[in-house]
């Protein structure tokens, strides 16, 4: 608690010292310019335009350094995740629809990276967690089913973890909720509110209002970006945006919006801290009986069980040595 105390007096003192760093005509141009590189990253991800992966690192760099807030926040212990990955393996092996080895439903191991393909926070060969929440808004399986886009009569095994450790943590997309006057989701630090709030008064007292506006607009266009459906060069663009904000070795994950379920939140953890902060406990294989659409399933239980350090150990099956 004290760690989190400080980090919340160096956060105040940041945005204090953030306003009154540059003056109004500087923040009026620099918010013109962080309006042209977003076009122009937006016209890449549609293939309008090329566009270097040197180039895509610089204008994002550049957006997130000068226009983001990026303040980290702890993720309390005891929070309940959720992994899924549907069973499509050819063999028949007891047991039936269940995979055996923990790693196939967490995170790919660094020995098989040459499998992992680019995704929305990930570069091709760099692992990461991707995960949802369980707890009493979520707790069911429709946000990673709907994460991994299960159909009728899809085999899923899920993967429930606990945190046992704090997660530092970086929200995409909640200043420009806040800027817009909409509630924040329940998810998100309460902290991040009275922070923002000051930000906002900071700028408005001391005439900064393009400050302000260039913090919006790039808060907007990340949480656009991830919330947007795989398209083109899409992907390029938001595991770009991962890797800038993983070069800080104090953030463990990235929070963000589902993109399948509206308000619910997903987040992707590097393996370190996966590793060092995450417990995986307990396994399940259900069958989707019908995928009614937005986010809602019809699915049975097949087999329930437990993790047991690399293997997992389902009900009424023994492992094999």
């Amino acid at each position: 608690m004290r760690e989190n105390r400080e980090n919340h007096i160096e956060n105040r003192k940041y945005i204090k010292e953030l306003v009154l760093l540059k003056t109004p005509e500087k923040c009026q141009e620099e918010l013109i310019e962080a309006s042209i590189y977003i076009n122009q990253l937006n016209d890449f991800i549609d293939d309008k335009i090329k566009l270097s992966e040197n180039k895509v690192y610089q204008l994002l760099k550049y957006l997130y350094e000068n226009h983001s807030l990026h303040l980290k926040y702890q993720l309390d212990k005891d929070k309940w995740l959720r992994r899924a990955r549907k069973y499509e393996e050819r063999d028949t092996r007891v047991p039936k629809y269940c995979f055996t080895q923990t790693d196939e439903l967490s995170v790919i191991p660094d020995d098989k990276k040459d499998i992992v393909s680019i995704g929305r926070l990930n570069k091709e060969k760099q692992p990461i967690y991707y995960g949802c929440f369980s707890d009493k808004y979520f707790n069911n399986y429709n946000v990673v089913f709907s994460e991994i886009n299960t159909i009728d009569l899809d085999y899923v095994n899920c993967l429930d973890s606990i945190t046992t450790g704090y997660l530092y943590v970086i929200h995409i997309g909640t200043f420009d909720l806040f800027m817009r006057g909409q509630a924040l989701h329940h998810w998100i630090d309460s902290y991040n509110l009275r922070i923002f709030k000051l930000f906002k008064k900071c700028c408005e007292t001391n005439g900064k209002r393009h400050l302000l506006e260039s913090h919006q607009l790039c808060s907007a266009f990340f949480a656009d970006i991830l919330s947007r459906k795989n398209h083109k060069n899409l992907y390029k663009v938001t595991s770009t945006l991962a890797d800038i904000i993983f070069e800080n070795e104090h953030v463990d994950a990235i929070m963000y919006e589902s993109v399948e379920v509206k308000g619910a939140p997903v987040i992707a953890i590097r393996p370190k801290a996966l590793a060092q902060k995450v417990k995986h406990e307990k396994v399940a294989s259900r069958r989707v009986e019908a995928n009614l659409g937005y986010g809602i399933y019809y699915t049975v239980p097949i087999n329930e069980g437990t993790v047991d350090g690399d293997l997992l150990s389902w009900d009424g099956i023994e492992n094999e040595s």
